[in-house]
């Protein structure tokens, strides 16, 4: 066989591996006790109850590190940041003032991208805190690339000022910690995440939502109206409003029954079978960007990354 040819082969095989450097980690933090979703009332109880226990992330969390050789245009290679709330004593002060009820799940709080300061020191409480697994993807360069130009995008157009649960973060209207973090492995998996053990899905009680009513009118309902509820989780869209997100109590489980020994599993795509991937893979595939908040000042952009940068070594 021509001796170039061979050492063509050897090349691609070398410049393969160099792009095989590049990776994404998605860090999960547990509750610090499960929550109980068994109905709206438990759920709020056993939250409230996290409450007394920790300070740290009390419905759990999910953190991504993205690291590669090659720097960004605002000479990033590794950085680490999540989703989370501007102010986080807020959000319970606007659902106990604005009587948001269950509409709490998936409202929009004033948002923030986490600095990799603060990242880095909740993951080494949860790390002293037994409540931290990591999920390790390799990445292609189009993988990379296309994380890259999707987290550029969400910093240029200001979405990470928008922070709630449940919305689709490909259209960039905002995002919470999980469908932020899940929105990176769908791209490094090809299309095959999030996996349908990942998911809660429940339909939230037209009469404990503050807004989204099917008559249409706003009323608000206070914590305590949930707290002595006794109804149940709605059966269908005539009783209820649809909710579904990635739970980080769920991730973490299904890390760790896959590697109970070690802290971090390593995930491939061509692993994943196709009837653990959740219907919604599809949906968080093919949202488009669609926010047209006014782009942010170059300043504030590079500010941002600056901010979400952390050294190679941890």
């Amino acid at each position: 066989m021509n001796k170039f040819f061979l050492l063509g082969l050897s090349l691609c095989s070398f410049l393969n591996l160099a792009h095989a450097t590049s990776e994404l980690k998605v860090h999960v933090i547990s509750p610090p006790a499960p929550l109980d979703w068994s109905s709206p009332q438990t759920l709020l109880k056993t939250t409230l109850a996290n409450s007394t226990k920790s300070t740290l992330e009390i419905s759990g969390h999910m953190i991504i590190e993205i690291s590669t050789d090659e720097p960004n245009p605002y000479h990033v290679t590794h950085l680490i940041t999540a989703m989370g709330s501007k102010h986080p004593w807020t959000v319970t002060g606007t659902e106990l003032s604005q009587g948001l009820g269950l509409s709490a799940l998936y409202a929009l709080y004033p948002g923030k991208l986490n600095s990799a300061t603060e990242s880095l020191r909740q993951l080494k409480t949860a790390k002293k805190e037994g409540r931290l697994a990591t999920l390790q993807v390799r990445l292609s360069s189009s993988d990379l690339q296309n994380s890259l130009d999707f987290l550029n995008r969400w910093i240029q157009h200001g979405s990470f000022r928008h922070y709630g649960g449940g919305h689709l973060v490909g259209n960039g209207y905002g995002a919470g910690c999980a469908d932020f973090a899940v929105y990176f492995l769908n791209i490094a998996l090809h299309g095959k995440a999030p996996l349908t053990e990942w998911m809660r899905e429940v339909y939230l009680p037209y009469d404990l939502l503050k807004y989204d009513r099917p008559d249409g009118t706003v009323s608000p309902v206070s914590v305590f109206k949930i707290l002595h509820s006794t109804e149940p989780w709605g059966n269908s869209s005539h009783t209820g409003k649809y909710f579904t997100i990635p739970d980080p109590e769920l991730v973490f489980g299904w890390i760790k029954k896959r590697s109970p020994a070690t802290e971090s599993l390593f995930l491939e795509s061509s692993e994943i079978d196709p009837v653990e991937i959740s219907p919604s893979a599809d949906a968080v595939s093919a949202a488009k960007f669609e926010a047209n908040d006014p782009p942010e000042a170059p300043a504030r952009i590079e500010k941002v990354w600056a901010s979400i940068k952390t050294s190679r070594t941890r």
